[in-house]
């Protein structure tokens, strides 16, 4: 009994690592998604207008 706690216990160990992975994954996903909307794209009329060509 005691071998089988103790396999089940190095799997409760790796799924916990793996959830913590993926919480910090997830949680980078949300920066990133926060920063990507707080910048503002310029129009396409200021862009043109910035290279020169109008």
């Amino acid at each position: 009994m005691n071998y089988i706690a103790e396999w089940l216990d190095s799997y409760r160990r790796f799924w916990e690592l793996r959830m913590e992975r993926l919480e910090e994954y997830l949680r980078r996903l949300q920066e990133n998604d926060k920063k990507v909307s707080n910048v503002k794209p310029k129009s396409v009329d200021k862009v043109e207008s910035d290279d020169g060509k109008h």
